[in-house]
């Protein structure tokens, strides 16, 4: 049969002129990047055999940067929590010292050191005094 030119073609042969679809390749993806973690942490004790956990919940810094750093942790061998079964939250919380005897109370003569969370002493700020009409902070 001739074609549309007139020229003589054979069925066996396909036309050159004719239109292929080519699908894209498939590629695997990328890692890293897609998911972060949340700086969750695992650790086992080879002794006892439990199961510890810490997650950190992130907060918003207060006044000069300053924040709590909170974590809610997870220990196969505790008791049951305000979260549930073996579930915890170390919140921050300040608490007089009482290494070196009892508290006194005595808050006008600054008797007694505070804590931080039972690790470090924290230390009172100097309270604003005039001194020859100028102020003192």
């Amino acid at each position: 049969m001739p074609d549309a030119k007139g020229n003589e073609s054979s069925n066996k042969e396909a036309p050159k002129d004719s239109f292929s679809i080519t699908p894209p390749a498939i590629t695997m993806p990328k890692g890293g990047g897609a998911i972060r973690g949340i700086g969750e942490k695992f650790t086992a004790n080879p002794v006892t055999g439990t199961g510890s956990m810490s997650m950190p919940i992130a907060t918003s810094p207060g006044r000069s940067g300053f924040g709590p750093q909170l974590a809610l942790s997870y220990d196969s061998g505790a008791g049951n929590g305000p979260f549930g079964l073996g579930w915890n939250l170390a919140l921050p919380a300040i608490t007089r010292k009482a290494g070196k005897g009892l508290p006194r109370y005595r808050d006008d003569e600054h008797s007694d050191v505070f804590l931080l969370s039972g690790a470090e002493d924290l230390v009172s700020v100097l309270e604003e005094h005039a001194r020859h009409g100028t102020r003192v902070s």
